[in-house]
Parts: C-alpha cells; sequence; structure tokens
C-alpha cells in the first residue's frame, strides 16, 4: 500500500469502510410539524426522539429506526419490531380511548435524551474516534447504548403518561406538558 506521502508499507489486510449518512438522511426536510418548523429544522443541530420513535412538536408522527436505535452489535429487525409493537400499543389506546393526536411531551423527550447521552459517555461509541455514528457536531444521537433487550422491554406498552393528548372531536388547543394522557 502507498500512503499519501509515498511511502510503501506492506499490508495483509484491507478494509474500506464507505461509510454511511445516518445523521443527514433527507427525509426530515419535508415532514412538517407544529409552527410549519421542518423536522430538519426541529433537529438541528441534534436530532433526538423519544425512545427513537416521538418528537415533541410532531402529533401522531412516529419513527422507525430514529435517534438512539441505530446499533452495532444485533439485528436492527429487533429494534424495529419493537418500535412497532409500542406504535401499534399507541394506535390500540387511541382508538379505544377515542384519541385524534399524542404527543411526546418535551420533558419526557429531553431527559430520555441526557439518560441517553449520560449512557453513552466512555463506551466506544464516544470514544472521540471520527465515525458515521456523530453527527456534525460530534454528538452520537444514532446509537442505543445499552442491550436491545432492554429495548424491547421499555417499548412493549406505549407509556401514556409521557404524553399529551386530543381527544376526538375537539378542536386542538395548545399543547402543554402537563396534560398527560389519562
Amino acid at each position: 500500500m502507498v500512503t499519501e506521502d509515498g511511502q510503501e508499507h506492506e499490508v495483509d489486510t484491507i478494509i474500506c469502510g464507505t461509510g454511511f449518512h445516518v445523521t443527514d438522511a433527507p427525509f426530515p426536510q419535508h415532514v412538517r410539524g407544529r409552527h410549519n418548523q421542518t423536522l430538519a429544522e426541529k433537529w438541528k443541530p441534534n436530532p433526538t426522539a423519544y425512545l427513537g420513535t416521538t418528537i415533541v412538536d410532531f402529533p401522531n408522527l412516529f419513527l422507525l429506526i430514529g435517534p438512539y436505535t441505530g446499533l452495532g452489535h444485533n439485528s436492527m429487525i429487533y429494534m424495529i419490531e419493537s418500535q412497532i409493537n409500542y406504535i401499534l400499543d399507541c394506535l390500540r389506546k387511541m382508538e379505544r380511548r377515542k384519541v385524534q393526536a399524542v404527543e411526546v411531551q418535551s420533558e419526557a423527550q429531553a431527559a430520555f435524551d441526557d439518560e441517553m447521552q449520560r449512557r453513552m459517555q466512555g463506551t466506544a461509541w464516544t470514544s472521540g474516534c471520527d465515525s458515521w455514528y456523530l453527527n456534525s457536531t460530534g454528538r452520537n444521537t444514532t446509537i442505543w447504548p445499552g442491550f436491545t433487550f432492554e429495548f424491547r422491554y421499555r417499548t412493549r406498552r406505549f407509556d401514556w403518561q409521557h404524553y399529551s393528548h386530543v381527544a376526538r372531536n375537539s378542536v386542538a388547543q395548545p399543547r402543554t406538558d402537563t396534560q398527560p394522557v389519562g
């Protein structure tokens, strides 16, 4: 192998890491929430979503493989299945309770983001090395920093206490984060 400085090096293996664009996907530019803000604008500079699935100011928006759901050690199918179960439980409960819209409370999303960043410290995912998991600010909002079975456990049921709601046949009121879903 010849390096940029012209030196030759004998090597046994060459690994080419082509990288992925996990922190700059194009779809957030096309999704608008409250106040006509795009998801890209909301996420600038650091994407975040409660359980990688719901986002403040984006009622009834559910993501699969959102922030903090990426893996470097297991199958993404397991994470996707967990999120689908969480979303389906929400939709069933919305139907039963005659709820038109749900939206994660800002405190719940902020606490989740803080927890993920805290748990990420000292891991290989935040070791100071450049990787495609890090966004333009050097922050990792891509990887789930725990075991997949923990994510499955946390998404086994839709947790109403972290959400505000709008009942069917009601006029949507400005959301307050003190309106938990009952």
